[in-house]
């Protein structure tokens, strides 16, 4: 059949494969010398690709700005970068650099992923653009001096009297609003506290012949469910301001990685330099056919 054909062809081919192999071993033993060799020079340190992440926390309604500054920081010149702490060395070496969103898929205040591929709208009404959050990825090649930009970052914003204003300014917002949900708990409480027993007891305070009644209805109302709708929005809020007293705040250091570790950047080399080297070994069996057609051609 046509499946036990193919198997066939399948292992023929691969016994005279193993026969090239063996027949024209140097030459595949150089290529994959080579190959070894191309190896190490892409995993040496001058070569290899480091990525450092993080997440930077603002205060709500901050991010947009901080963006703007931080990606007009990386358009000025060189000179610029040099007087916030960036020596020309770390700024060849610099790649790329990437702001991407912070969701909350689940919508409870809290991060669960970076949308890298920038695919989350703020449209979307299934997943939260975080708004107080903001990731950052920085690229260098042959360098993993990745604090210089951290400390050149703060230094920036902070040089910049209109992103200074404008945090003070959303900072104030934040406090009011911390302050406004604190009296709001209290009101609720007391409003609860009121329906759960001061409420019961006017209800059974008769009179001969007269009864107090502050409503038609013989049930307290629950408070429960807004109460816990504010102290959420209270603690986030509370937990927002604490965690955000500068411009920009790094909620982590920098996690760096490289693109690849140097033995599979070995192995890919080598097995790439036997694959060169089997076809150079075919070419060199076959020439004469080779060469008979391109003469033709």
């Amino acid at each position: 059949s046509k499946v036990v054909c193919l198997l066939k062809w399948m292992l023929s081919l691969l016994l005279k494969t193993v026969r090239l192999a063996f027949q024209y071993f140097w030459v595949i033993l150089v290529c994959a010398v080579l190959g070894f060799g191309v190896g190490w020079l892409w995993s040496r340190h001058f070569l290899t690709m480091y990525e450092a992440e993080a997440t930077i926390r603002v205060t709500e309604g901050m991010k947009p700005i901080v963006i703007d500054g931080l990606k007009a920081f990386m358009a000025e010149g060189a000179e610029v970068k040099r007087q916030f702490g960036v020596p020309d060395s770390v700024q060849m070496a610099l790649k790329k650099v990437i702001f991407s969103n912070v969701i909350d898929a689940k919508n409870d205040s809290t991060a669960d992923y970076v949308d890298k591929t920038h695919s989350v709208s703020f449209v979307d009404s299934t997943k939260t653009i975080m708004t107080d959050r903001l990731h950052v990825t920085l690229g260098m090649r042959g360098n993993w001096d990745f604090y210089r930009w951290k400390g050149a970052f703060e230094a920036y914003v902070h040089n910049r009297a209109e992103i200074e204003r404008a945090d003070r300014y959303y900072k104030k917002i934040a406090a009011d609003r911390l302050a406004y949900l604190e009296k709001e708990v209290i009101r609720l409480d007391s409003l609860s506290s009121f329906d759960y027993f001061a409420k019961p007891l006017l209800y059974s305070n008769q009179t001969v012949g007269t009864r107090i009644s502050l409503d038609d209805k013989n049930s307290t109302t629950l408070y429960y469910n807004d109460l816990q709708t504010v102290i959420r929005r209270r603690d986030y809020l509370k937990a927002q301001v604490e965690l955000t007293p500068d411009i920009i705040n790094f909620q982590t250091h920098f996690i760096i990685s490289s693109d690849m570790l140097p033995k599979w950047k070995w192995m890919i080399c080598t097995i790439a330099g036997a694959v060169v080297g089997l076809l150079v070994a075919l070419l060199v069996k076959y020439r004469k056919t080779v060469f008979s057609y391109l003469r033709e051609k």
